[in-house]
């Protein structure tokens, strides 16, 4: 079985003048909403084998986060390819990882991580609205290989916005 965990990056400041989308850090609030998410995942024992993050710093910066209070101790991979990518782009990039992995914790940008989860689980792109950031979701695939991972054939066993996750 293949767990793969979802999470749009946390509550970025604006962008200001001088300053790229790509270097967008995280709010105060951001910072809280990672590590309440990654103490979520301590404390529910879902364990990460791999951490891959989209290369923009809210992303990167919202993985450190939750891996710190997430207690994994793995090591954050980065990849431009994930920046703002469409659902599609993500899909492909699961379908490539070795299949001697089972839990990928994948941090991106909106709407390509709701596009991938409503792929995922419904075959369509209908979940954008409900995806805030920070937003953690969990789709299982009952198979032995990552390429498996196709339009409607995840199970979604978690959904949880910051808002509901444990302070």
């Amino acid at each position: 079985m293949k767990t793969l965990i979802i999470l749009r990056h946390a509550d970025a400041l604006e962008k200001t003048s001088g300053m790229s989308d790509f270097e967008r850090p995280l709010s105060d609030e951001g910072c809280s909403q990672a590590s309440r998410q990654g103490q979520f995942l301590r404390q529910a024992g879902i364990c990460i084998d791999r951490v891959v993050a989209s290369s923009a710093l809210r992303a990167r910066t919202t993985a450190e986060t939750v891996v710190d209070a997430s207690g994994a101790g793995v090591d954050i991979e980065t990849s431009d390819e994930l920046y703002n990518a469409p659902g599609e782009t993500l899909l492909e990039y699961v379908r490539c990882l070795p299949d001697e992995l089972t839990r990928l914790l994948m941090v991106a940008h909106l709407p390509g991580v709701a596009q991938l989860l409503s792929l995922l689980t419904t075959e369509h792109v209908d979940l954008d609205h409900i995806f805030s950031p920070a937003t953690l979701a969990a789709v299982q695939l009952d198979g032995d290989s990552w390429h498996e991972f196709d339009y409607g054939v995840g199970a979604l066993t978690l959904f949880l916005p910051p808002v509901l996750s444990p302070a």
